[in-house]
């Protein structure tokens, strides 16, 4: 894939108003980059936000867990992922859940 159509890709990830499908289907390419930019979409609908969630790249992860839109069971998952740097990047979210600090305080 040339890098037009990957900045393509990178920048739909990133539009508030993707559709859910094509998230869904942005979410399976081979570029982290464009798979973290869905992770991070608010828009992204929950079972992609879960399937991102255990993507072999821990950046892609992290988005995940401080997408606002990312349930609370999937965010507590992601609490206890072998991951120390995923730990921390919730951890560090302003918007952490004080519940999900106590357990990652552990």
């Amino acid at each position: 894939m040339n890098y037009a159509a990957v900045f393509k890709r990178y920048i739909q990830a990133g539009n508030p108003n993707c559709s859910p499908l094509l998230l869904k289907a942005l979410s399976l390419r081979q570029v982290d980059r464009i798979r973290l930019r869905v992770a991070e979409n608010p828009n992204t609908p929950e079972e992609v936000l879960d399937f991102l969630s255990r993507d072999k790249n821990a950046e892609v992860r992290i988005a995940v867990g401080v997408n606002p839109a990312t349930p609370n069971h999937i965010s507590n998952r992601l609490a206890s992922d072998e991951d120390l740097n995923v730990r921390f990047g919730l951890a560090e979210d302003m918007a952490c859940p004080s519940e999900l600090l106590d357990k990652l305080s552990h």
